[in-house]
């Protein structure tokens, strides 16, 4: 009974880390608004600033490697494009709101 009570509360704390870990798309917003998330930003700089992601997906090209990190889910999610090493655009709900 003793290792199954451990092995709960530390897959709780996990979950409770991973959660606080990653950025919602709020602050995504604000971080655009306030300047802190600029174009040509690496994805250090941005990662630093907001974050982890709640997802990344990878597009390799023999000309380019374009990453999209999306914060949120669903219509409220914000994506982040970086092409080649850095940010190019920032949208939310398929409009721009990086210029």
């Amino acid at each position: 009974m003793r290792w199954s009570t451990w092995a709960t509360a530390a897959l709780a704390v996990l979950v409770l880390v991973g959660a606080a870990a990653a950025a919602d798309s709020s602050q995504v917003r604000d971080q655009v608004l306030q300047k802190k998330i600029v174009t040509g930003s690496t994805p250090r700089d941005v990662r630093s600033a907001i974050g982890e992601p709640t997802k990344i997906t990878r597009r390799l090209t023999y000309w380019e490697t374009v990453e999209t990190w999306t914060y949120g889910e669903g219509q409220s999610a914000v994506a982040i494009i970086f092409e080649n090493g850095k940010l190019k655009r920032v949208t939310d709900g398929g409009r721009s709101i990086l210029n």
